[in-house]
């Protein structure tokens, strides 16, 4: 489905716990869940930047905590896809946008927060923007951070291209079973069924 669309994208989360939730709508749509368990390993990284294809733009979708390790996750997230593919020999854009949780969606949403992990490092630059509270995405409620989510990947679908791509499959697919069907009609008349 993404072949001839302008764009590739991903869904990158920060818990493991809520990929299900997010793969969910993300697998309808064709689009790749990658959990990462908190900052991602080289591998990890690697590994994904290699399923890039050269030919589009590559659009991460994140989802992290509102924490000083969640928000910094974002910029890190970036910067490394980039180097990565830079040292691949690669000549990608990639663009990571920030999905949830937002300072806006924390207000929006009402939620409730935790007190600030003082030991992280980020946590100074985070108080003095923030306060000394935090948020987890787990705390929006599953069916808003589905909504969230399809809502990302719909705003990235080129919907003519998208339709002209179900058409073709749709064709194809009948294509395929008429020939099915033309070949279990030959069996039968040659009594192998």
């Amino acid at each position: 489905m993404w072949t001839s669309q302008p764009e590739f994208i991903l869904v990158w989360i920060e818990k493991d716990a809520l990929s299900r939730v997010v793969s969910g709508i993300a697998d309808r749509y064709k689009v790749i869940t990658a959990p990462s368990r908190g900052y991602a390993s080289y591998t990890y990284i690697k590994e994904a930047v290699a399923k890039f294809p050269e030919d589009k733009q590559i659009t991460v979708l994140h989802f992290a905590d509102h924490d000083p390790s969640g928000l910094d996750m974002t910029r890190d997230l970036e910067q490394r896809l980039r180097r990565y593919s830079e040292l691949e020999g690669l000549d990608l854009t990639i663009n990571v946008q920030r999905i949830a949780l937002t300072h806006q969606q924390v207000q929006e949403y009402n939620l409730t927060p935790n007190p600030t992990k003082t030991a992280d490092p980020r946590a100074t630059g985070y108080t003095e923007e923030f306060g000394n509270q935090c948020w987890e995405l787990d705390a929006i409620e599953p069916n808003e951070l589905q909504r969230l989510v399809l809502e990302s990947i719909k705003s990235h679908i080129d919907a003519d291209i998208w339709n002209q791509t179900l058409e073709q499959q749709r064709e194809e697919r009948q294509e395929l079973e008429e020939q099915f069907s033309a070949i279990e009609q030959l069996l039968r008349e040659h009594g192998y069924l």
